[in-house]
């Protein structure tokens, strides 16, 4: 849902250029699927025939309030959990919707990372040899996004902790990030040392990688959500227990 809108925003980005995204489209043809790649190429076609700022306008409604649909959902379910929810009606929307930039550029980070294996860096070192990205982005995408998960989450669960709760989501959201940088790394050496799996799904390919990831992905955040909650439960456990005893002492000492 968000990523044909992306591309208009690209578009925009390069300056409403079309010899430009053709060259950037050149550049990743050998990293598509051929029948995604003549997709996405109408549809820059297309763009380029027809754009106006009602379009890009459009485009970036349509990923807002998709990719807020989305944080809306793990706020909903989060808040389930946890028994109480934060925000609501307007705040509700408004920081779903802030949520979601910061949401989806993760996401296609994430995606980023897990595609562009030793075979796209090398074709980038020959286009780019003087910035010898082989060895930089082979050093620097894991930490970039353990750092960028690792903030967009801690953020995510704070939003979502009830007014009510005194607990630190930081544990959660290290367990997440873990999670989401593992599984991404897992699928990246997966998608680096298989040579089957294009051959035997076609353009599928790539999209069922992608919604498999997310799937793993939306697991790993709900699982830092689990880990916050309980140790919360856990906290408020162990303090009931002691204001048990206190008072059991309290009420021996007074009948002695």
């Amino acid at each position: 849902m968000t990523f044909f809108p992306l591309i208009i925003c690209v578009y925009t980005l390069l300056g409403n250029n079309y010899e430009l995204a053709v060259r950037v489209l050149t550049f990743l043809q050998p990293f598509l699927p051929e029948k995604s790649f003549g997709v996405i190429t109408s549809f820059m076609e297309y763009v380029s025939d027809n754009y106006s700022i009602t379009m890009m306008v459009l485009a970036l409604s349509v990923i807002l309030l998709t990719a807020s649909a989305g944080i809306r959902s793990l706020e909903t379910a989060i808040g389930q959990m946890q028994g109480r929810r934060r925000y609501e009606g307007f705040f509700f929307l408004f920081f779903s919707v802030i949520l979601s930039l910061a949401f989806l550029f993760t996401i296609y980070f994430g995606i980023v990372v897990m595609f562009m294996g030793e075979s796209v860096l090398s074709s980038v070192s020959v286009y780019l040899p003087f910035l010898q990205s082989d060895n930089i982005w082979a050093d620097l995408r894991y930490p970039l996004l353990f750092v960028l998960a690792f903030l967009m989450l801690t953020l995510l669960f704070q939003v979502c902790k009830s007014r009510e709760d005194h607990y630190s989501v930081i544990p959660g959201a290290l367990l997440a990030t873990l999670m989401l940088v593992g599984v991404s790394a897992i699928f990246s050496l997966f998608i680096n040392a298989s040579v089957k799996y294009p051959v035997v799904y076609s353009s599928l390919a790539s999209l069922i990688l992608i919604m498999f990831w997310l799937y793993c992905c939306s697991l790993s955040v709900y699982c830092g959500a689990v880990m916050n909650i309980a140790l919360r439960d856990g906290k408020a456990e162990k303090q009931a227990m002691k204001e048990k005893i206190t008072l059991e002492e309290a009420g021996t000492a007074s009948k002695n």
